[in-house]
């Protein structure tokens, strides 16, 4: 198989991020010198949108980043966050290996 990755494989890594997320206290989201705190979700299909959505109505929480392959998925929750007031999140839809991109960026504090 070499490196190729599969979508086995990509949901594994995903579900493992989403399960660490959702058994995390949201209170380890809060900067202890009320700074904002920036958050990338990957996977925001049903149960991540909600994340997003919760992430949102946390003070000094902002999601500037959501990766899905499904790009339905991505835009439905960019969408959750322009109507919540905060600026349109970049999308990362380009395939199954995309979330890559999102975690290489620098500005996120987690994902």
């Amino acid at each position: 198989m070499g490196n190729k990755s599969n979508r086995r494989d990509f949901i594994k890594t995903i579900a493992a991020a989403g399960t660490g997320l959702s058994i995390a206290p949201f209170s380890i989201l809060k900067a202890r010198d009320s700074k904002t705190v920036h958050i990338g979700v990957i996977g925001v299909g049903s149960r991540g949108s909600g994340h997003v959505r919760g992430l949102l109505r946390l003070p000094g929480v902002k999601v500037p980043a959501i990766c899905d392959i499904d790009k339905k998925n991505a835009q439905h929750t960019a969408k959750i966050a322009t109507e919540e007031g905060y600026p349109a999140p970049e999308l990362y839809t380009r395939g199954e290996t995309d979330y890559k991109r999102l975690l290489a960026r620098d500005d996120l504090d987690g994902v």
